[in-house]
């Protein structure tokens, strides 16, 4: 399965804002790119 998939970084964990159908406890790899928000 490959998915896209918008997420915010809050307090050390990353959170999905739509959910994925993956089992609980899956494994997954991630690449992260990280929005360029008006020079932050």
């Amino acid at each position: 399965m490959v998915a896209t998939a918008t997420a915010i970084y809050e307090k050390g964990v990353l959170r999905l804002l739509t959910p994925v159908s993956l089992p609980d406890r899956a494994r997954v790899h991630l690449r992260i790119q990280v929005e360029n928000k008006m020079g932050r």
